[in-house]
């Protein structure tokens, strides 16, 4: 995203004279050393930009479990497969209506489900207001988009966090019956404070870095005689919260670099690059649907590593009759930047490489953990912090979903990202699964390019969006807090 700054000296009678404009792109700014740069405008003199985490917003780490939901699955032998979504009211053509903010993984053919921990942030989530109120809704995950609800029950942050420990939330349906029960196993906050005193429940100041620890969980004689009614904890109750560093910027700004790592289909399903209109023909006057992905994509990320050097690998194609999972494309381990990705892609066809199959990942996400792994212990040994993503650009299915499954889960305790874009027309619904439910804790994002194919924006947008949360949620899983900002002069 480009950011443009106008600079005007204030004339008399609103005839105000120009004297000059100055173009920033955020991601190149973020990735800067201290976040912070210096544009030179035509007519004279700079603007310094410098971005700093914004200001009493925070985040939400929460991990929620159904109990006992109604099945509302067709079929005798199969049952509802469940999903949450938080609603937030927003002012429309019709009046104030629900709008979803936060959507969970799918577990499959469940009715006691255990979703992955999200970490979401609170300015998204409720404005920064605890008690505003919101709509938690489960409902049975449809392929064709058309989910049945299962059931819903009004919260507010404040409610998730005093519910830990508790009986649950009692979810009802349209007609007002009882359903099933949330339960919240964890609601923290982390980026403001919030005080409890004995006689007032009020918010009574906020500030940066701070953090919930949920209060034990006190029970009534009436609340546990109430079977419809959730135990909350007394008003009176102190909740404390305690130092915390959880934005995304503040690992960034401390120096922390993201490297970027591409891995490129070349199974025979992407078709004869020698002829025109398959996945990978290299015409020299317009890019292929790769070349735009990798662009997309590749250019943003490549903004948070200094060096730039990026490894390219591909898989499923043949070497002297010898399928290969894993291969290194390019004449180099690492390649500089975009144009260096694109130039490995390009070389690669100028090997003995046979687009072969099948397609597996397994080898590739393996790798990846590890050098993720390897990365971040090297830095932190040198004081320093970094965090790596995947880019893996396939036409189709994967060949093992079980092994491929057992990869992401194994890799979701690296510090690593996964982003997988679909490339063609191919049936995808096996990637929406592994988004779904690939590992407990949510590593990988699925984007098929076709949705966003006439707008790159759109597409770097879609492909992006969880790796912050999943940065933050990796160091703070790990007790690593963000080094303080770097300051750079002039």
């Amino acid at each position: 995203m480009n950011i443009a700054v106008d600079v005007f000296d204030e004339g008399r009678k609103g005839k105000d004279i120009a004297m000059g404009t100055a173009s920033f792109n955020i991601n190149e700014l973020l990735g800067v050393k201290g976040s912070t740069m210096a544009v030179k405008m035509k007519k004279g003199g700079k603007v310094i930009a410098r971005v700093e985490k914004l200001k009493g917003t925070g985040t939400l780490r929460l991990k929620l479990s159904g109990s006992k939901l109604k099945d509302i699955e067709s079929g005798l032998f199969n049952k509802s497969d469940p999903f949450f979504q938080i609603m937030r009211k927003h002012y429309g053509k019709g009046g104030f209506e629900w709008h979803a903010v936060h959507k969970s993984d799918v577990v499959k053919d469940n009715l006691n489900p255990t979703w992955r921990e999200h970490t979401i942030p609170l300015n998204t989530l409720c404005g920064g207001d605890l008690d505003a109120p919101l709509l938690l809704t489960v409902s049975d995950y449809e392929s064709d988009g058309k989910h049945d609800q299962m059931g819903q029950v009004e919260i507010t942050v404040n409610k998730l966090v005093n519910t830990v420990g508790q009986v649950g939330l009692y979810m009802i349906d349209k007609k007002g019956k009882n359903v099933g029960t949330i339960i919240v196993n964890t609601a923290e906050i982390s980026g403001i404070e919030t005080v409890h005193n004995e006689n007032d429940s009020s918010i009574e100041s906020k500030m940066n870095d701070m953090s919930a620890t949920p209060h034990e969980p006190q029970t009534t004689e009436a609340s546990a005689k109430a079977p419809g009614t959730p135990k909350v904890a007394s008003p009176s109750t102190p909740v404390i919260y305690t130092p915390s560093s959880t934005s995304f910027v503040d690992y960034i700004s401390g120096g922390c670099e993201i490297k970027l790592c591409v891995a490129i289909d070349f199974t025979g399903s992407n078709g004869d690059p020698r002829e025109r209109g398959t996945l990978h023909y290299i015409n020299p006057n317009e890019k292929n649907d790769y070349e735009k992905a990798i662009t997309a994509v590749g250019g943003v990320l490549a903004n948070y590593d200094t060096d730039g050097k990026v490894p390219v690998r591909g898989f499923g194609a043949k070497f002297d009759g010898q399928i290969n999972h894993l291969f290194q494309c390019g004449e180099t381990p690492e390649v500089d930047g975009v144009s260096g990705i694109i130039d490995a892609y390009h070389n690669t066809f100028k090997s003995r490489l046979v687009m072969s199959k099948p397609t597996v990942v397994t080898q590739v996400i393996d790798t990846a953990a590890s050098f993720a792994r390897k990365e971040q212990e090297d830095a932190r040994k040198e004081g320093k912090m970094k965090y790596s993503v995947l880019l893996i650009l396939t036409d189709g299915k994967v060949s093992d979903m079980k092994a491929t499954i057992a990869s992401l889960r194994a890799a979701s305790d690296s510090p690593l990202s996964i982003v997988v874009v679909g490339v063609g027309n191919a049936d995808f619904s096996a990637m929406r699964y592994l988004d779904d439910k690939g590992s407990e804790t949510d590593i990988l994002k699925f984007v098929e390019f076709n949705t966003h194919k006439h707008d790159a924006t759109s597409l770097t947008e879609a492909a992006l969006n969880e790796i912050p949360d999943q940065l933050v949620g990796y160091f703070q899983r790990n007790g690593i807090r963000p080094p303080p900002s770097i300051q750079v002069e002039e």
